[in-house]
């Protein structure tokens, strides 16, 4: 009968993780999966903008016309200090010539700045699509949904002991 009560309480404790573990999960995706952000270069001249960004896989997603030529910059905040200092040590670089997609992975949750330089001698507009990749956080789903299962199995099953016992 003890072994049975400690086995019902484990069982319980797994199902409360594993929902929570879930549950986290599930809101975090519907909170940031995507974002987008439109602007307009001058001719020579350059767009910035501060994003916060998970550390979590990103597909980048620029939209600028097939005439466009220019370079994207994205800096983390170290990156940042370093380039109001007049030092350019970007965490990637990227030449851009028409539409692209890229990857990116932050090193770290926080600021990142987007540095847009336009090499042409036109005004071009475009966007920026930030698309947060969900491979990591489904593994993390399943996982606690096994847990979820594995706790309920186990409570179920300790719950039943008693009841056997007291038939026999």
């Amino acid at each position: 009968m003890r072994i049975s009560r400690i086995a019902l309480r484990i069982g319980i404790c797994i199902t409360i993780v594993g929902s929570s573990i879930f549950l986290a999960n599930l809101i975090s995706i519907v909170l940031s999966s995507t974002s987008s952000m439109s602007f307009y270069i001058q001719a020579n001249g350059t767009y910035s903008v501060i994003s916060t960004l998970q550390n979590r896989p990103y597909e980048i997603r620029i939209y600028v016309s097939e005439d466009f030529n220019g370079t994207l910059y994205i800096f983390n905040y170290e990156g940042i200090k370093k380039l109001i200092e007049g030092t350019k040590v970007p965490m990637l670089e990227q030449n851009l010539e028409g539409p692209v997609l890229i990857d990116f992975t932050p090193n770290q949750r926080g600021a990142y700045m987007f540095l847009i330089e336009n090499k042409a001698s036109d005004v071009f507009s475009g966007s920026i699509g930030l698309v947060e990749k969900k491979a990591i956080s489904q593994d993390i789903q399943k996982d606690s949904l096994i847990m979820i299962l594995l706790g309920s199995v186990t409570s179920g099953i300790t719950s039943a002991i008693p009841l056997i016992h007291k038939r026999d």
